[in-house]
């Protein structure tokens, strides 16, 4: 693949996959606004938002739609919206409404879990542990909706600190972890890892295997604030793949 010198690069199939699953909610997701006719200012009021912004960038694809903005809008009696349509196109659009004590229709398919959470501030004493994650615990959790086809076994969350991976991972922006066994760091694949070692936490991409060589290549995706650095096998304590993002700030 041909890259242009500070252009930041992800793997094809990353990128892909990203976009149509976040088309896909999007066009949804604006579907119901046009059918229903809501205005932004009025759903962002209602949702607790200072601004409409924030929806904005949603709808215009500026942003991903975080899970938080869809339980907000399935739990508001004036919206009502599923979840389970704007992730999956399957179902109602809209949830059953009532006056008072309106049914949830999603009650009993719509589940959520609660995970262990590093939050920024709690990353550099992560750092400095010399065991793992499971030995010690983490100082907070984070509940996100439940997918029935997710694996959640041993998965935390992780906040993402500065702006070295933007666009695709601004500071502030949640991601879903799950960590890789020490025996498997010699397959892992291209993506991007929540990696700790040599009293670091960092959260960056991995683009080509090298362990064979002896170290792990860590790329930022923002090369005009980050670059590479190459981090020796016996220096890291842990990697974990981050799966999916859970949560992100407004930009």
């Amino acid at each position: 693949m041909l890259t242009t010198p500070n252009t930041p690069t992800a793997p094809l199939s990353t990128l892909v996959l990203m976009d149509i699953v976040g088309s896909q909610e999007r066009k949804r997701l604006n579907e119901l606004f046009m059918e229903q006719g809501w205005k932004q200012a009025e759903v962002a009021k209602d949702l607790g938002y200072k601004d409409h912004s924030v929806i904005n960038k949603y709808l215009r694809g500026r942003q991903r739609v975080s899970e938080s903005f869809l339980y907000k809008l399935s739990e508001h009696p004036r919206y009502r919206v599923s979840v389970k349509f704007i992730k999956s196109g399957v179902g109602p659009k809209l949830l059953l409404k009532g006056t008072g004590n309106a049914v949830h229709q999603e009650s009993e398919t719509l589940q959520f879990i609660t995970l262990p959470y590093l939050p920024v501030p709690a990353r550099a004493t992560f750092a400095e542990m010399s065991g793992s994650e499971n030995e010690y615990g983490f100082p907070e959790t984070w509940t996100i909706i439940r997918d029935p086809n997710e694996n959640y076994n041993e998965n935390c969350v992780i906040e993402v600190n500065g702006d070295s991976m933007e666009p695709y991972y601004p500071s502030g922006t949640k991601v879903r972890c799950a960590p890789v066994d020490r025996s498997n760091w010699q397959y892992i694949n291209s993506g991007v890892f929540a990696v700790s070692y040599a009293g670091s936490f960092v959260i960056k991409r991995i683009k080509n295997n090298d362990f064979h060589k002896g170290y792990l290549m860590l790329h930022s995706d923002n090369t005009e604030t980050g670059g590479s650095v190459q981090v020796p096998i016996e220096q890291i304590r842990s990697i974990l793949k981050v799966l999916r993002v859970v949560d992100g700030p407004a930009r």
